[in-house]
């Protein structure tokens, strides 16, 4: 009888441990992707801080909800950032965030309010078909990598957050690729409901031969070198961006059923930073376009405007390229400057309120601002981020002008390469537009000798009211013009400093105050996207030789 109970206690405990067995291995195999990627260090960095913001929260287990049930009675948002990453580390490398950085930066937006979108909200809200609530945003990724994808997804997932995937498409049916996601991989983010699939290319993130020098460049915005046939011709340039286009398109739908519609450039660069091919400005746009309704390329602070506003165009659209040194602080700051800011408006520089420098070197100190160009450069200018939306107003201003032939009040500020501006040297005080990097004079009045301003607390004020524009200095000198252009009706406000002797000009601003005036034209409609390209110029964007 002991023996049989013996043999019973065993048989059970073998049945224990073969049930244990089967259990690893089932789970194994149905989360062969999850295990084969698992790292320790996501314990203590991802998952256990992810699970226990998500009970400490009370939020839900599953997809995020959607925009109308989680914003019913918010605000309604007048601009959308987008925040790019890329690959998501456990050690430093220069270029990708640190897994911990990422998930501090996630958990600190979502305390302070920060709610992502989907692209399909983010596409609607730009077109004007509908309202989003305050603090919206839509977070992307690009290339489809596995680290951008295990040490993310949890966090989304106790955030209630979710994101766009923008995939290099000639690797989802790679075999045994431990650096991109498979197509087994990717389609179980699919069916998450957090993630989204689009476009990021085919073959284009390569660099690809230029020259007879073995020079490199990039895939969409340079003619390929042949070194049997030379350049290729504009026509087969044509075709190979349109094939990689659609390509990259065709192979997403064959895949998982679904079309893409949008497209992220690699490395931002969609025409404006071509080495041998200048022209392919005025082409890949248009290529690209047919292919997909929206595409996105990357920007660096202070190159223009950060967020995305309705109306800007339908197309073309920025993303913030989130650097790996930002702390959850800083992230939050640039967010919060880049927000569309409320007439009117007053700056006595006590506190940081978003001025961003184009070019040159920027100082707040004791309660004024003060601007200078680089050592190996003429001229500096800084503008006010969030101050695009403004149309009709009087922007006025206290300055010092320490240095240099030449100080401007800025107006209407879309890109460094589109603005209105008052221009004051010695002898003159004109009206300037510069309109798709072309520089015209609008109006001018000369100084008279028994009128010229002191350098010290220069007083001037810009006056922009539908397409009349008025510059004053020191209330006794105006110049007017009355025939801006119906581009150039919307925009920021800025200044700039310049000088014929490189690095030898300096700025200081005491005061800063703009006030909204009365005007009964219509707004601008929206731009067309066929004028948008000559808006942004060819020098407006500095782009990363890397992603």
């Amino acid at each position: 009888m002991e023996h049989k109970i013996r043999l019973a206690k065993k048989t059970v405990f073998i049945i224990f441990i073969l049930s244990i067995q089967l259990l690893l291995l089932y789970a194994y195999h149905t989360q062969e992707d999850f295990f084969s990627n698992f790292k320790w260090e996501y314990l203590s960095q991802v998952y256990f801080p992810a699970y226990r913001y998500q009970a400490q929260n009370n939020l839900p287990l599953g997809s995020p909800a959607s925009i109308s049930e989680s914003s019913a009675s918010s605000p309604n948002e007048k601009a959308i950032p987008v925040l790019l990453y890329h690959g998501v580390v456990e050690r430093e490398d220069g270029s990708n965030i640190l897994v911990e950085d990422f998930r501090d930066q996630m958990m600190a937006l979502k305390k302070a309010g920060y709610q992502t979108v989907s692209l399909d909200d983010f596409y609607k809200f730009v077109r004007g078909e509908k309202e989003l609530p305050d603090k919206s945003f839509l977070l992307t990724f690009d290339d489809g990598r596995k680290d951008s994808y295990y040490p993310v997804d949890s966090i989304l997932k106790a955030l209630d957050y979710n994101a766009v995937m923008f995939v290099i498409t000639r690797y989802i049916q790679a075999k045994n690729d431990n650096f991109y996601l498979s197509k087994r991989e990717l389609q179980k983010m699919l069916d998450s409901g957090r993630w989204e699939l689009q476009a990021h290319t085919k073959d284009g993130h390569d660099m690809i031969a230029i020259s007879s020098s073995s020079q490199k460049g990039h895939y969409y915005t340079n003619k390929l070198w042949d070194p049997q046939k030379g350049l290729e011709s504009e026509r087969e340039f044509d075709k190979r961006v349109f094939d990689d286009l659609t390509g990259a398109r065709n192979d997403l739908e064959n895949n998982f059923g679904k079309r893409p519609y949008a497209f992220a450039f690699p490395f931002g660069d969609f025409g404006l930073n071509s080495i041998n091919y200048p022209e392919s400005k005025d082409k890949v746009l248009d290529i690209t376009h047919y292919a997909y309704p929206i595409s996105f390329y990357q920007i660096t602070l202070g190159n223009g405007f950060m967020y995305n506003y309705y109306g800007d165009n339908d197309y073309l659209f920025k993303r913030i390229n989130v650097r790996p040194e930002w702390t959850p602080n800083d992230l939050l700051a640039i967010l919060e400057t880049g927000r569309p800011k409320e007439l009117p408006f007053e700056d006595d520089f006590s506190k940081f309120k978003g001025w961003f420098i184009s070019s040159g070197a920027l100082e707040m100190n004791n309660g004024t601002l003060s601007l200078e160009p680089s050592s190996d450069s003429s001229s500096a200018t800084l503008f006010l981020e969030g101050s695009k939306p403004w149309k009709d107003y009087t922007f006025s201003a206290l300055l010092d002008w320490n240095k240099g032939n030449k100080v401007s009040l800025v107006s209407r500020y879309e890109f460094i390469s589109t603005y209105l501006a008052c221009e004051i040297s010695d002898q003159y005080i004109q009206l300037i537009s510069e309109f798709a990097g072309k520089n015209e004079l609008l109006s001018e009045i000369p100084i008279p000798e028994e009128k010229k301003p002191n350098r010290n607390n220069l007083e001037v004020t810009i006056k922009a009211t539908g397409n009349k524009i008025e510059c004053s200095v020191n209330k006794n000198l105006t110049v007017s013009y009355a025939n801006v252009r119906d581009e150039q009706l919307s925009g920021g406000i800025g200044f700039r400093i310049s000088n014929n002797e490189l690095g030898n000009a300096n700025l200081t601003i005491k005061k800063v105050q703009v006030i909204e005036n009365s005007s009964k034209q219509n707004n601008p409609a929206i731009k067309p996207r066929n004028k948008l390209l000559n808006l942004l110029g060819i020098n407006n964007f500095a782009f990363y030789n890397k992603e």
